[in-house]
């Protein structure tokens, strides 16, 4: 593993350079980097193996998840606007749910033999990203779902083009209907001055924090078998946040906080890396036989959540509509690191406040998306049939939309009020 992570760092500084030095151009630097590993893979001619970057990739998913939880704002707590994004998450995991599993019964009734979990892989890679595509992936793979780790993993990989890309040309559009100066030419990185020390003292503490907590979940979930050990550590980045969030906590109690800017570079930095390491991960050969009814599933699902996105923003009161909005499409296609991106390049006057928001949006987001990561695993197993679990995820998309219209309502009140 040490060998694709000294590539991935080797290949996003080929992609630093390529974009000029900053991440917030037309193409993001590991957008560059990560293509860069993908067109090498294809020849054969990248060091490490296929399973040693995906397992970067979801070592740094972890570590970004740390940070965000030891993230500090002046304005914490679980607010309405975090409520919102976190219901909003499970609103849009249950539509590409649905979507995708729509696709699947098109497909097997047109006689095509695709696995059932097949159209799943679209809110496992879109919304939960690479760490879940691999981990849960993995378990689907011991269900009989052939190569669902690669696919997922492309599902992830192509999501991370979608939310950088759809994202950052939002945010230029949005400056120039706002008229004026275009706040996303000033990269995260200068708008806050932080000493050498500083950071690479966070990124060591992070980093050994992050170690213990693989190491310790690892050895008291192996007590209850290597089944149970791969599923709880397919959801260590939750637990990675609980953990951040926790000694956040009580380091506060103690009169002292810890520095937030640097927490949040570690954060931007993970996603970037994590971006890079799945793209270098991707074999085509391993995905060939299914990319038709994958190019499809992608398609239609990013469609269906470019509108949902859209259709729940608009309900939205102000300030801070459009950055809530660009979170939670950035969450729900990337992660919730590359959200933390996205936030971080908007107004600098909403990224404190709805950065905030999104760390704590994991907590009520928790419920409705790993239920949903039990139903689809389930949907695997063959413990529910493909038309059940659609219609579990047809009943929760309806009630979060609902919930989300009721949450937009007290916002506008509370707005109002204020």
């Amino acid at each position: 593993m040490l060998v694709a992570l000294l590539g991935t760092a080797v290949l996003y500084a080929i992609g630093w350079l390529v974009t000029g030095r900053r991440r917030d151009g037309l193409v993001p630097a590991a957008i560059v980097g990560g293509v860069l590993g993908l067109v090498l893979r294809q020849f054969d001619v990248l060091p490490g193996s296929i399973e040693a970057w995906q397992e970067v990739a979801y070592h740094l998913f972890g570590i970004s998840f740390l940070a965000i939880g030891l993230t500090r704002s002046e304005r914490s707590g679980v607010t309405r606007g975090a409520l919102w994004l976190g219901v909003g998450a499970g609103l849009v995991f249950a539509v590409q749910a649905v979507v995708g599993g729509l696709v699947t019964v098109v497909w097997r009734a047109s006689g095509r033999d695709l696995f059932p979990a097949f159209g799943y892989l679209a809110p496992m890679g879109l919304e939960e990203g690479p760490g879940q595509a691999v981990s849960i992936g993995g378990i689907w793979e011991s269900s009989g779902f052939t190569d669902a780790v690669s696919l997922g993993a492309t599902v992830a990989s192509l999501g991370f083009v979608v939310a950088y890309g759809l994202g950052l040309w939002a945010l230029r559009l949005h400056g120039r209907r706002r008229g004026g100066p275009d706040r996303t030419t000033r990269a995260p990185d200068v708008q806050d001055h932080v000493a050498p020390w500083s950071l690479v003292g966070s990124v060591a503490l992070v980093v050994a924090g992050y170690v213990v907590l693989y190491v310790l979940v690892g050895a008291l979930a192996g007590l209850g078998g290597a089944e149970v050990r791969d599923t709880v550590l397919g959801i260590l980045f939750f637990l990675a946040l609980l953990v951040g969030l926790g000694v956040r906590t009580l380091v506060e109690r103690t009169g002292r906080r810890i520095p937030a800017e640097p927490q949040r570079r570690i954060a931007v930095a993970a996603v970037d890396g994590l971006t890079v390491a799945i793209l270098a991960s991707l074999a085509w050969a391993s995905i060939a036989a299914d990319a038709l009814p994958l190019a499809v599933l992608v398609v239609t699902t990013v469609a269906a959540t470019i509108a949902t996105v859209v259709l729940v923003t608009r309900r939205l009161p102000q300030p801070h509509r459009f950055t809530r909005g660009l979170a939670l499409f950035g969450t729900v296609t990337g992660t919730v690191s590359s959200g933390l991106a996205l936030v971080s390049l908007a107004d600098p006057d909403d990224r404190d406040v709805v950065a905030v928001e999104l760390g704590a949006a994991v907590v009520p987001s928790a419920p409705l998306v790993l239920g949903g990561v039990a139903v689809a695993t389930a949907t695997a197993q063959g413990a529910l049939s493909l038309p059940l679990s659609l219609g579990v995820f047809a009943v929760v998309a309806v009630g979060a939309w609902v919930g989300t219209g009721l949450l937009s309502r007290r916002m506008d009140r509370a707005s109002s009020l204020g």
